[in-house]
């Protein structure tokens, strides 16, 4: 597969695809244009050496913003809810103090039963630092009603993720 060719119109249209992500995702961090909903962490959360999946909650004072109620801070506070059918950019971001050495784990977790993305980092001492950051990115077809939380997990020792230090956003694409 590394030596074969892409026709040129087929270029075109990934790299067309790949601006309007970009973009997209610009928009996440700004809350403008769309519909969607950016959260942080309320609370501390610890994840646990070798062990299950944490679901990050997104509480009381936990919005950045929210178009069309796609989150609530009271009911089901680890979810983000699709309000219509349609395909989504969903962001997860977790920030780590003291993990130099430590595997950070993040996922997008679908219906409470299906992965749909994860990425690992390892969290390495630099400038004067040992934190440890993961940035996971995705793009999905869903239908009203889904949900999708973000988790995270650790390896090698426990992760305190600081409130705020672990976000969740998702935009409506089309």
């Amino acid at each position: 597969m590394l030596n074969t060719l892409i026709p040129q119109h087929e270029m075109a249209a990934k790299l067309a695809r790949l601006e309007k992500a970009f973009e997209d995702l610009k928009a996440l961090e700004t809350g403008g244009g769309g519909q969607g909903c950016k959260v942080k962490t309320d609370g501390s959360t610890t994840l646990v050496n070798n062990s299950t999946w944490v679901t990050f909650s997104f509480g009381v004072g936990s919005e950045v913003w929210d178009d069309l109620g796609f989150h609530s801070e009271t009911v089901n506070p680890t979810r983000i809810a699709i309000p219509t059918d349609g395909r989504y950019l969903l962001v997860g971001n977790i920030w780590a103090a003291s993990a130099n050495g430590v595997y950070l784990y993040g996922r997008f977790w679908k219906n409470g039963a299906t992965q749909l993305a994860m990425a690992e980092t390892l969290g390495a001492a630099h400038l004067n630092a040992d934190d440890a950051g993961l940035c996971l990115v995705w793009e999905d077809s869903f239908v009203a009603g889904d949900y999708v939380e973000f988790q995270g997990n650790a390896f090698i020792a426990n992760i305190v993720v600081a409130a705020g230090q672990a976000t969740f956003s998702i935009r409506s694409i089309g």
